[in-house]
């Protein structure tokens, strides 16, 4: 597959200009920040984060964290997803993770395993350390 692979985006028969590639025959251990589109065919642990688009084709393996806009899956996908904009799960994808996203979109035929959060377009949630938590929980049950 070349650079100038096109994808379809599932919401219309248009498609998309990739800038990136991790093709079948690859494999990567690190960490991915990216800017535009970027599709994994092959396999990847480690963590990504952008503010683009993440596609992850039919073969690619990937296990990891991710924090990216939007993400689409056809693939297998092990870990933390956050999403900001969307996520995605095309039938055949096959998902064991944590989703966190505006909206998502689970397509028939999609495997999805783990828990899913829907939060507000474009706000991140706010963490908050596990003793203030705690301290505050114990205040409202007290």
């Amino acid at each position: 597959m070349s650079k100038n692979s096109k994808w379809s985006s599932g919401n219309s028969e248009s498609s998309t200009q990739i800038n990136g590639l991790l093709d079948n025959a690859c494999s990567f251990e690190g960490k991915l920040r990216f800017e535009g589109i970027v599709q994994i065919n092959g396999s990847f642990q480690g963590d990504i984060e952008s503010s683009g688009t993440l596609m992850v084709g039919p073969e690619a393996n990937i296990v990891g964290n991710f924090h990216v806009d939007t993400v689409i899956v056809e693939g297998l996908v092990n870990g933390e997803v956050e999403a900001a904009s969307r996520i995605f799960l095309k039938k055949g994808a096959r998902v064991e993770a944590n989703l966190k996203t505006h909206s998502l979109i689970i397509e028939e035929g999609a495997l999805f395993h783990g828990t899913s959060q829907t939060v507000g377009k474009n706000i991140t949630p706010l963490r908050q350390p596990t003793e203030q938590r705690q301290e505050k929980e114990a205040k409202t049950i007290g």
